[in-house]
């Protein structure tokens, strides 16, 4: 038996309904089950989405890349690049997708994704939006180094739009 949350009643513990009030007995994921799904699915794409390679081990890394030994294409600060992304973007990804930027911003973030790799996020005009810096592992000693509101430039490789503009395999210059 156990006890119901809104009548204080003892129910069956297979109960779905309380007998005594008609309360959903079920759990928040069962009784919101298209929700869940949706929430679950997003996780994964995050995780599957999101920098870093996998090496045989199943552990993430980041080996260097063009970013660090490439001539950068573009400079642009983080926050015409966003607004560029928000005005069309379409002719932003003609523009800067898959070039080696160099971004100039202010830190609002520092920090690690699911994956727990290291990322900046620099601001920009957009109330939400950021420039998404993931930094390749070797930038950790001089991720720890930053603080929040200070001016940096990142070079790294764009992957365009999604949610926020996303750069890989960044360096701190």
């Amino acid at each position: 038996m156990k006890i119901c949350k809104h009548c204080k009643a003892s129910v069956p513990e297979d109960a779905k309904k309380c007998q005594h009030c008609s309360s959903d007995l079920r759990n928040w994921f069962l009784k919101h089950w298209i929700i869940s799904t949706i929430l679950v699915l997003i996780i994964i794409g995050t995780v599957f989405g999101s920098g870093g390679k996998k090496d045989s081990a199943g552990t993430t890394s980041s080996t260097p890349t063009a970013a660090a030994e490439t001539p950068v294409d573009i400079k642009v600060t983080a926050s015409q690049l966003y607004a560029a992304y928000r005005a069309n973007e379409i002719d932003a990804d003609n523009k800067y997708k898959g070039k080696i930027l160099e971004v100039s911003g202010t830190v609002s973030t520092i920090g690690k994704d699911i994956l727990d790799s290291p990322y900046v996020a620099l601001k920009t005009d957009d109330i939400i939006g950021v420039v998404q810096c993931m930094l390749e592992n070797s930038e950790k000693s001089k991720a720890a180094g930053l603080q929040k509101g200070q001016r940096i430039v990142v070079q790294g490789k764009n992957s365009g739009l999604l949610m926020n503009v996303i750069l890989r395999d960044c360096i701190v210059k």
